[in-house]
Formats: C-alpha cells, sequence, structure tokens
C-alpha cells in the first residue's frame, strides 16, 4: 500500500481499496457468469418460474448505480492525475456491468447461492462509498464538489441492491430447507408453451423487451403461425379480466349512491387498470423531464466548443466544472437519451396492456349482457335520433349491427382512451415547461411565438377535429346500415342464389359502401389537414419569434447558443401539438362510447322482471338464483371417451336396464313441498315492449301447481307462446305480480330444437352428474331407442338426424328429474 500510495495517505488508500475490490470482483462475477451459463444446465419444467422479490427495486437501484459510476468516472478523467482514483472510478461500472450478468445468469439457471456473493460485494462497495465520503468530509470539501455527491448516491444505491439480494437469498435457503427445492404441485401452465413471458422475465429483460427476441428470430427466419405465439399466462387469460371488472361494475351498482344516475363507467375503469395506470404515468413523467435535457444540453456544448481550453486547476472538481464540460455532457445525453427511450417504451407498454384488459373485459360484458337481454329492453328507449342506442321500432338486423359496433368500435375507443390519457396532464406541463425555457433562452418574443402560433393553429386543429368527430358519427351510422345488410343477404343467400338477385344486393351493398368510403375519404383529408398544421406551426412559431427577438433585441443578441438552443425547445413543441387534438377526440369518443356501452349495460334482463318502483307488489316478485354461463372459459367435459366409447356404455346401459336394481345408482332428490304452486300470477299485464299498447297479454288468476300436465289450448296469434315467454321472464309486466317457487327448476323446449353437436349423451346430461340407469330409463320411456340404432354412429348425434332434434330436445328434462321441475313446452 505504501508503494502506491506512500505513508499517510488515507484518501488514496481507500481509493486503492476500492479499485482492488472492483478489479477482483470484475474478474470473479465475470469468471462465474461464464460458468454459469456454460455448465449449469437448465432447471427443468416442474421447478416453475423465479419469484424472488424486490426485483424491480433492484432493477432500478442497480441501474442508477450504473449511471452514477459512469458519471464518477467521467468525473475522475477531468482529473486524470490521480492515478488510483482513476483507477478505482474507471473500475466500477466494469465491475457493475459483471455485477448484472452475473445476476441475470444466476436468474436464467434458477441458482441461488451466489446472491450471498452480489450482496456482499456492494455491501462492501457502499461501505467503500462511506469510507470515501468520511475522508472527502475530513479533508473539508465543501458540497460543490461533484465527487462527494457521486460517493453519496453509490452509498444509497448499493445499500438497496444488497438488501435486496440478502433478502433473496434468505428466501432461497428458507425455500430449500423447508420444501427440498422442489415445489410441491407441478405447474399449472407449461412453461415454455407461452410466448408472453414481460411478467416472469428478469428487470433487464423486462425493461429492454429483450425476451421478445425469441420470436422476433422465429418470425425473421420463417412466417409465423398462431402456434408460434404460444398459449396466454394464466393471469391474462380473457376470463380473469371479466370477472376482475364484473365485480367492480357490480361494486358500483350495488353501492348506495344517491346519485347512481350521474355513476359513469370511468370509475370501473379507473379500478380496472390500477395500479399500472398509475405507474406508467410516473414514467411518463420522468420521460418528458429527460426529453427536456438534450436542448439544454446542446447550449453547454456550443458554449463548450466556443470557449478557449484552460489548464485544469488543482483542487477537486466541483459540480459547475462537470456540468460545464461538453465531453460530461454529451455523456449525460447520452444517458438521458436512453433512460427516455426505456421510460418512454415501458410506459407505452404498461397503458398498452391495460387499455387491452380493460378492452376485453368489456367484450366480455357485453356478450354476457347479449345472453341476459330482455326481448322488451330496446323499448326503454325513447325514439331519438342521438340516443346512443337504437330504438324498438328498428330491425334486429341493425339491433345486431349496434351490438357488432359495441363490441369492435366502442371498446376500442376506450382501449384508445387509457393508451392516450396521460397525455391530457402531461402536454400542458411539458408545454409550460418548454415556454419557461425558452423565456430563458429568447425573453419574451418566445412568449410571443408560442403564443402567436397557439391562437392561430389550435382554433383550426380543434375545428379540424370537430369535423373528425362528426364525420365518426357519420362513419359508425353507415357502417351499423351496411353491416345489418350483410347480415340480412347472408341469412338469406340460398333465396338469392334461387332467384338470380346477385347483381340486385352486390349494387345495394356496393351503394352502401360507396357512401361509407366517402365519408372515409373524408376523414382521410381531415387527417392530412391536421398534420400539415401541426407541422406548419413549428416553422410558423419559429419564424415569428425570432422576427419579434431581433425587433426587440440587438441582432448581435442572438447568439448560435440561443439559436440552437430555442430551435431545439421548439422541436420538442411538436409532439404535444401533434397529440393534443387528437387526445381531445379521442376522450370525446371514448365518453360517447362508454354512455353507448352503459346505457346497454343498464338494460334489463330476460330473467329479472322489471320492477315497477311505484307498484305495491312490487316487493313480492321472488327471483331465481341466475347462474353465470362461464362462456368465456375453456370448459373441457367431465368425460373424455370418444364418441364410440361413449355408444358402447349408453348401448349397454339400456341393454342391462332389467337387470339393475332401482334403489342404486340414483341422483339423490331433495325434499321440496309439494303443495307450493311452481308460478302463481296474481293480475298480470304484460307486453313486449315498455308503454306498449300492442301484444299484450292479461293473466288474471293463475296457478301452476308441481306435478300436473296442463295444455294450453287456442287459436294461432292468441297468446300461448307469449305464456310461456311471460312464465320465462322475457315479456314485460306492467302490473300485478309473478312469484316463482325458488326451490323449483325450470326447463324450456322451443319450437326450433337447441342441441349441441356431439353425442346423445352430452345432449341428455348437459354436463351434469352421469346417471347409468337414469339415462337408460329417460331413452326407452322417450322411445327414441330404435330411432337411435338407425344413425349411423347409432349415438353420434349428426346434421342429418333432423327428425330426432325436437324430440331429443325433451330428454334433458326428463333426465333432470322432471316430476319436481316445471318444464315448458312450446
Amino acid at each position: 500500500m505504501e508503494a502506491v500510495c506512500g505513508r499517510g495517505d488515507a484518501p488514496c488508500e481507500v481509493a486503492a481499496l476500492a479499485a482492488a475490490l472492483h478489479a477482483l470482483h470484475l474478474y470473479c462475477a465475470a469468471l462465474a457468469a461464464a460458468l454459469i451459463i456454460c455448465c449449469a444446465p437448465k432447471p427443468p419444467a416442474w421447478y416453475g418460474r423465479v419469484s424472488w422479490r424486490g426485483q424491480n427495486a433492484r432493477g432500478v437501484a442497480s441501474l442508477a448505480l450504473l449511471a452514477v459510476w459512469a458519471l464518477g468516472a467521467a468525473a475522475a478523467v477531468l482529473r486524470a492525475s490521480v492515478r488510483v482514483s482513476l483507477a478505482a472510478a474507471l473500475l466500477a461500472p466494469a465491475g457493475g456491468l459483471a455485477a448484472a450478468a452475473l445476476h441475470v445468469a444466476l436468474w436464467s439457471r434458477r441458482a441461488a447461492a451466489p446472491l450471498l456473493y452480489l450482496a456482499l460485494y456492494h455491501l462492501l462497495a457502499a461501505a467503500a462509498a462511506a469510507a470515501r465520503i468520511y475522508q472527502h468530509l475530513h479533508a473539508g470539501l465543501d458540497v460543490q464538489a461533484i465527487d462527494l455527491h457521486i460517493q453519496a448516491l453509490s452509498f444509497i444505491f448499493a445499500s438497496i441492491v444488497a438488501i435486496v439480494d440478502c433478502i433473496c437469498f434468505y428466501d432461497e435457503v428458507t425455500k430449500s430447507f423447508y420444501k427440498n427445492c422442489k415445489p410441491s404441485a407441478a405447474p399449472t401452465q407449461s412453461v415454455h408453451n407461452v410466448a408472453y413471458e414481460h411478467c416472469d422475465a428478469h428487470f433487464y429483460s423486462k425493461i429492454t423487451f429483450f425476451w421478445l427476441n425469441p420470436l422476433l428470430y422465429r418470425g425473421y427466419e420463417t412466417p409465423l403461425e398462431s402456434e408460434d405465439l404460444g398459449e396466454l399466462p394464466e393471469k391474462e387469460r380473457s376470463y380473469k379480466h371479466y370477472h376482475k371488472f364484473n365485480k367492480i361494475y357490480k361494486d358500483q351498482v350495488l353501492s348506495k349512491d344517491e346519485l347512481k344516475e350521474k355513476q359513469s363507467l370511468f370509475r370501473c375503469y379507473i379500478r380496472m387498470v390500477w395500479p399500472n395506470f398509475y405507474l406508467a404515468g410516473i414514467l411518463k413523467l420522468f420521460s418528458d423531464v429527460m426529453g427536456l435535457v438534450p436542448p439544454l444540453g446542446l447550449a453547454v456544448i456550443i458554449d463548450y466548443i466556443a470557449a478557449p481550453p484552460a489548464p485544469p486547476p488543482a483542487e477537486p472538481v466541483t459540480v459547475s466544472e462537470f456540468l460545464n464540460n461538453g465531453y460530461v455532457m454529451l455523456l449525460i445525453l447520452t444517458l438521458a437519451l436512453i433512460a427516455q427511450a426505456l421510460l418512454s417504451q415501458n410506459s407505452t407498454h404498461l397503458v398498452t396492456v391495460e387499455g387491452t384488459r380493460l378492452k376485453t373485459a368489456l367484450q366480455g360484458m357485453i356478450y354476457d349482457k347479449c345472453m341476459r337481454l330482455a326481448p322488451w329492453a330496446a323499448s326503454m328507449n325513447d325514439v331519438d335520433e342521438e340516443s346512443p342506442l337504437l330504438s324498438a321500432t328498428q330491425s334486429a338486423q341493425a339491433q345486431l349491427g349496434l351490438l357488432t359496433n359495441l363490441v369492435s368500435q366502442d371498446t376500442y375507443n376506450i382501449m384508445s382512451c387509457v393508451w392516450i390519457c396521460h397525455y391530457t396532464w402531461a402536454i400542458p406541463l411539458k408545454v409550460s415547461a418548454i415556454l419557461y425555457l425558452l423565456y430563458t433562452k429568447l425573453g419574451v418574443s418566445a412568449i410571443i411565438g408560442t403564443v402567436a402560433s397557439i391562437v392561430l393553429i389550435t382554433p383550426l386543429q380543434f375545428y379540424i377535429g370537430k369535423k373528425i368527430s362528426d364525420n365518426s358519427k357519420e362513419i359508425a351510422k353507415c357502417s351499423d346500415h351496411r353491416i345489418s345488410k350483410m347480415t340480412e343477404i347472408l341469412q338469406g343467400i340460398n333465396v338469392i342464389k334461387l332467384y338470380v338477385w346477385e347483381d340486385l344486393f352486390n349494387e345495394k351493398i356496393l351503394n352502401l359502401r360507396e357512401l361509407e368510403l366517402k365519408h372515409l375519404n373524408k376523414d382521410t383529408i381531415h387527417w392530412n389537414l391536421l398534420t400539415f398544421t401541426t407541422q406548419a406551426s413549428t416553422i410558423l412559431v419559429t419564424f415569428i419569434t425570432f422576427t419579434a427577438y431581433v425587433f426587440m433585441h440587438t441582432a448581435e443578441g442572438l447568439t448560435a447558443v440561443n439559436v440552437f438552443a430555442g430551435l431545439a425547445l421548439f422541436n420538442q413543441l411538436t409532439v404535444p401539438l401533434l397529440i393534443l387534438p387528437v387526445t381531445v377526440l379521442m376522450i370525446i369518443q371514448a365518453m360517447v362510447s362508454s354512455k353507448r356501452i352503459k346505457e346497454f349495460l343498464d338494460l334489463p334482463e330476460s330473467n329479472n322482471v322489471q320492477e315497477d318502483e311505484d307498484s305495491d307488489d312490487a316487493g313480492n316478485q321472488k327471483q331465481k338464483t341466475n347462474v353465470f354461463n362461464e362462456a368465456f372459459i375453456d370448459h373441457k367435459p367431465e368425460d373424455e371417451d370418444s364418441f364410440t366409447e361413449t355408444d358402447k356404455i349408453d348401448n349397454q346401459a339400456v341393454n342391462n336396464l332389467d337387470n339393475d336394481n332401482d334403489s342404486d345408482d340414483e341422483i339423490p332428490s331433495p325434499t321440496i313441498d309439494d303443495t307450493q304452486p311452481l308460478v302463481k300470477f296474481q293480475n298480470a299485464l304484460f307486453s313486449w315492449g315498455i308503454r306498449n299498447d300492442n301484444s299484450q297479454i292479461e293473466v288474471d288468476d293463475l296457478d301452476i301447481p308441481p306435478g300436473k300436465l296442463i295444455m294450453v289450448v287456442g287459436a294461432t296469434g292468441s297468446g300461448k307462446s307469449s305464456l310461456l315467454s311471460a312464465i320465462l321472464g322475457e315479456m314485460y309486466l306492467e302490473r300485478g305480480s309473478v312469484t316463482w317457487n325458488g326451490a323449483r327448476s325450470t326447463w324450456y323446449a322451443g319450437q326450433p330444437p337447441w342441441l349441441l353437436e356431439g353425442s346423445v349423451r352430452h345432449n341428455i346430461v348437459l354436463g351434469g352428474s352421469w346417471c347409468r340407469r337414469r339415462y337408460a330409463r329417460v331413452l326407452r320411456a322417450a322411445g327414441l331407442r330404435p330411432d337411435l340404432q338407425l344413425l349411423p354412429g347409432m349415438y353420434l348425434l349428426q346434421g342429418r338426424a333432423t327428425g330426432l332434434r325436437p324430440d331429443l330436445q325433451l330428454l334433458p328434462g326428463m333426465y333432470g328429474q322432471v316430476q319436481r321441475n316445471l318444464t315448458l313446452l312450446s
């Protein structure tokens, strides 16, 4: 030590120890990372993924530590005469890179033991930084010394990394002790079949999107197929987001808020996208701050080039000298641009993911509402051209076009609003900061030029945005009309082909398409004008600012520093001025779409008879608990046998029917009071639409007892099917009350049979419990066994077996203990 620093030079000895620490770590970490990557086997599939705590905090701290050490190396280069300090400063970033490489290797190979080594290294680095801080303070350095700030930041970030590594090492040791390094349960999903690995990737791979490179390489070599995308992670599946949003929506609907009519879906949106949406806002804020560094650094670089070089002083590097050095500022600009790119892309990724999740959840809500929607729901809206929903006078095909737009366009508008929502506060904040910086460089002339440009261009942009909004509404109407006509044509394509009407309907569709293309062409012209005005605003504000500066000041005051810095700041105004009108437009469209979706979700459902709050009998209505149709979950039948094996079992069950014991293998029947009626009507009046005097049916007093066969006889159009619809709750209750027996179940067999493609057994059991004897008795009671034996696959239901479909529709009700249920046969 004396040979390097001499006797009694404590600061030099501390720097020498720090240099030795980083050099030794550089060698050991690089060698260990190479050995782990090359020699350590990959973990087995059952091991699962790494779940180390605090990796985001560690990653941020480690990147910040690398940046601080890089700035420390730049500060040491300015005083290159101090050899030991220069060596320590240059070895520190290299050691940090080696530590990052080793941590990535440990993550990929699931090796936890070297975490203790990384923790000790960062702990010793923090101790070296603390020792150097003590030496600087003992030497009497003030806060103007840049090395004092660098060592303080190094101590903070190195301590954070060391603490997180110690916690992770403790967790791994505890897990190994209690679980013998093997998870107790196998993973529910194949690790290698998941392409979206963002949530489980290493922090460095996550922020740089390096985890996406294998998929990009595969797409570069061969065209990507759907199999290459793999499965979605379990947490990203659509039913997960649907259930989350559905719970949030129901909590808001059931909340005891007096102003329920003013409730908005935006509250649900905020709760749905939290907290990643707010994290994206923080990243957006820091990204905009990093974006202001290049214009300011450009002025420093120009000043440094213009000023004559001066010999470096003997005292330590100060903050002012450090920031005014052109080469240091070039390094700062490089780090700032890298940080801006990382922050901006990760912010965009977060809002994109949350917007997509919200869109998926809304599509699930709309789909589920379509399954529950009452036939008389459309009549709840008044006939108004400005209404987001269609009125009852419009056709079913037009309603289908509306639902198509709700699922596609309206959910897309809300997703786009989530994507650009942060611009609503980021644009004013960024413009204000740029105006202040322009004022410091060019004085009042910058404010004059900017304000003049905003006054001239912004109203024109908002006018164009209003035209785009109005034109978008016309496009939506034309799209609804075209989709409805196309649906009608596809439904009647056989008749059109039979009568050779292809040219006639083709002309009608082309006319509708021409009208839609006319509005689309207008939309393209409006967007081009909006882009042109934005690009012209930059030139206009620059011209007005420099002209005003020449008239208000002397021409000699317009130096190269002010000109280039002003141009760089003016260029920063281009993106906010371009995005501002688009942001306002998208938010307006999202508000309109949210209103449309909310009104649709507020429509009554068929299994809930509309209650009249003014009626005294409204409280007497009883509802059956509705079972949610989990249409979004990948359903797999309990029985995995093939159709051939199922046929053998079915045939054997019927043949051995006489040899079976009736007491065995029966579905248990609950004890139910048979004296209570299944359905009870009291002075009830139903209609197919609210405030609709036509197509009404009145039931004064009717009790439907259990265990009885009741036949409704009448002429065509007398209301037989309407009575069944009233029992099912598909008609609007104008007055009176309807009481259902909640302990009973209901089975409905309509005129058009509804069956699943598959085996007869699947259509009878419908996912319920399999009872062999009951299944055989149902087939014998219906007398369908001889008919089923005539099928090619015996029990395989095919499209040609149309004559059996109405009879098969009755069997699920018989299988489900029809003597205790209400069965409606239309």
